[in-house]
C-alpha cells in the first residue's frame, strides 16, 4: 500500500494559490511519507540554462534559497540519463543543454561520487542514497526534485512507483499555475476583444435609440403648438420646418449610423460564436490527447521501472561475484558474505545455515543479527522447520505474511519486526550446502520480488563458489554415458 494518501495530496494541491504553496504541499507531503527523506526542488530557467530558487522545508516553514546551479555544472550522467541522451557532448556556444526535451527515464539514482556537483540542490551534506526526478513534459523542464537520505538504498523500485504518481499531480498544478501567471501578463486574447467589441457596440446602440427617441419626442412636440396670429404662424411655419429639415438630416444620419453599428455588432457576434465553437473544439481535443497521454505515460513508468530492476540485478550479480573472488579464505568468505547482504539489502537478521558431517542437520556457520549463545545452540533437521523444508525440497521460499505460508515458523516470532522474511538454499551440481535465511528489513518493510531475485542469484553464487573450495575426491562425479 502506497504512504502517499493521493486523494488529500490531490485537494491540498488544488486548494494551492500559488506555485510557493504548490511546492510547499509537495515536499511536506514527501518527508511526511518517510521519516528519513530530506526533500528540495529547484526550478529550470530556460535564459540562464540553470536551475534557481532552491526550495527546502525547514520546520513548518519553506525556505528558498537564491542560488543558479548551471546546467553543465551538474553530474555528467545526470543529464545523459534524464534528458538527451547528447546534451553532454553539445558545442559551448549552444543556449542550452536541455533544448533537446526530457528523455524517457524517469529519475536518476546518483551515486556518493556525484555528491559535490549536486550539493547546492541537495538539503543533506552527507547522504547515501539520492534520487533526481524532472518535473515537467516531454518537451518542458519545469524544475528538478531532489530526495536525499542516510540510508542506503532508501530508493528502491517500489519507493520510485509511490513518487510517481504525486510527481504526476505536482506537475499539472506547476503547469496550470505558471500559465495563470502568463495569461495575466499577456495582452487580451482574440475572444476577449471580440466580447469587449460586442459590448462596445451595444452600448452605442443603446446611445443612438435613446437619441431617436428624443428627435420623434421633438417631432410631435411640433404638431401641437397652438394656433398663432397669420404672421406669426409663418414666421413659426418657417422656423419649425427649418428645424424639421435638420432633425430629419439628423435623425437620417443617427438611422445609419445605429444601423451601421449594428451590422458591425453582429459581425462581432458571429465571429464570437465561432470562436467560441473553436475553442469548444480544441478543448475536447486536449481532453482526448491528455487521457492519450496519460495512458502512454503509465506504460513508459512501467517499463522504465522494469529497465530499472533489472539494472539492480545486474549490478548486484556484478558486484556479489566481485566479493566473492576477492576472499580465499572459505570461513571468512561466508561472515563476508552474511554481512555484505545485510548492508545491500537493508536487513537486520541474516544467516548461512551450513550441512553438518552427518547431512542429516543445519547448523548456523555465519550470522549477524542473532545471539552469539543462541546460534551456537541452533540444530535443524533437514525436511523440518521453514530452513529444513527449503534444504529438504531445494526450493527458494519468499514468505510477505507467515500466516499464509504452507511452513510452519519457528516459535520466535518475537524477534521479528515484520511477518516476511527469505529462504533460499544453496545448492549446485545437486550438492546441498546450505540455506541463506533473510528477515527483519529495516523499517519493518515487507520483501518483494526484487529482494526474493538477489537471494537467489547470492545462493546460487555462493554455492558455485563453495564447491571450487572442496578437494577434488569429494566432488560429486558425473556418470558419462556412452554412445548407444
Amino acid at each position: 500500500m502506497s504512504r502517499f494518501d493521493l486523494r488529500d495530496v490531490s485537494d491540498r494541491l488544488t486548494h494551492s494559490r500559488d506555485t510557493t504553496a504548490v511546492v510547499f504541499e509537495f515536499l511536506r507531503s514527501l518527508e511526511a511519507a518517510r521519516a528519513d527523506w530530506r526533500a528540495s526542488l529547484a526550478f529550470y530557467e530556460v535564459s540562464e540554462d540553470a536551475f534557481v530558487d532552491v526550495f527546502e522545508i525547514e520546520g513548518n516553514r519553506l525556505i528558498r534559497r537564491e542560488i543558479v546551479v548551471k546546467a553543465n555544472e551538474l553530474p555528467e550522467r545526470l543529464v545523459r540519463k534524464l534528458f538527451d541522451a547528447s546534451a553532454i557532448f553539445n558545442a559551448p556556444e549552444k543556449p542550452s543543454l536541455f533544448s533537446g526535451g526530457l528523455g524517457t527515464v524517469i529519475s536518476y539514482v546518483a551515486d556518493e561520487r556525484d555528491a559535490p556537483a549536486l550539493l547546492a540542490l541537495t538539503v543533506l551534506p552527507e547522504w547515501r542514497s539520492c534520487i533526481c526526478l524532472p518535473i515537467g513534459d516531454q518537451s518542458d523542464l519545469m524544475a528538478i526534485l531532489v530526495i536525499t537520505s542516510e540510508k542506503k538504498n532508501a530508493f528502491g523500485g517500489r519507493a520510485v512507483s509511490e513518487i510517481l504518481p504525486v510527481k504526476s499531480l505536482v506537475t499539472v498544478a506547476l503547469s496550470k499555475h505558471l500559465r495563470r501567471a502568463s495569461r495575466d501578463t499577456a495582452p487580451a486574447r482574440p475572444t476577449e476583444e471580440a466580447e469587449a467589441a460586442s459590448e462596445a457596440v451595444t452600448e452605442a446602440a443603446a446611445e443612438l435609440r435613446a437619441q431617436l427617441d428624443s428627435l420623434t419626442f421633438r417631432a410631435q412636440g411640433v404638431e401641437a403648438v397652438p394656433s398663432r396670429e397669420p404672421a406669426d404662424i409663418q414666421d413659426a411655419n418657417g422656423v419649425e420646418a427649418a428645424e424639421n429639415a435638420e432633425n430629419a438630416e439628423d435623425l437620417a444620419a443617427l438611422t445609419n449610423e445605429y444601423e451601421e453599428r449594428q451590422r458591425s455588432s453582429d459581425e462581432y457576434r458571429v465571429e464570437l460564436d465561432r470562436v467560441k465553437t473553436i475553442m469548444a473544439d480544441l478543448e475536447a481535443q486536449s481532453v482526448a490527447a491528455a487521457a492519450y497521454l496519460a495512458d502512454a505515460y503509465t506504460e513508459m513508468n512501467e517499463a522504465s521501472w522494469e529497465m530499472a530492476d533489472l539494472e539492480r540485478r545486474v549490478d548486484f550479480a556484478r558486484r556479489f561475484l566481485l566479493l566473492l573472488g576477492q576472499e580465499s579464505n572459505e570461513q571468512r568468505l561466508q561472515m563476508a558474505v552474511v554481512d555484505w547482504l545485510s548492508n545491500e539489502l537493508g536487513i537486520e537478521r541474516c544467516s548461512l545455515m551450513t550441512v553438518d558431517a552427518s547431512r542429516e542437520s543445519l547448523q548456523i556457520s555465519a550470522q549477524c543479527g542473532i545471539d552469539v549463545g543462541v546460534a551456537a545452540r541452533v540444530r535443524v533437521r533437514v525436511g523440518q522447520g521453514i530452513a529444513g523444508w527449503v534444504a529438504h525440497n531445494r526450493k527458494p521460499l519468499l514468505v510477505r505474511m507467515r500466516s499464509q505460508a504452507d511452513v510452519t515458523p519457528e516459535a520466535q516470532a518475537g524477534t521479528y519486526n515484520s511477518p516476511s522474511f527469505i529462504a533460499v538454499p544453496v545448492v549446485h551440481n545437486g550438492r546441498l550446502y546450505g540455506v541463506l535465511n533473510l528477515s527483519n528489513k529495516q523499517d519493518g518493510d515487507l520483501f518483494n520480488g526484487l529482494d526474493f531475485d538477489c537471494a537467489s542469484l547470492a545462493g546460487a553464487a555462493l554455492a558455485a563458489r563453495l564447491a571450487s573450495c572442496e578437494p577434488a575426491a569429494t566432488r560429486p562425479r558425473r556418470v558419462r554415458r556412452g554412445p548407444r
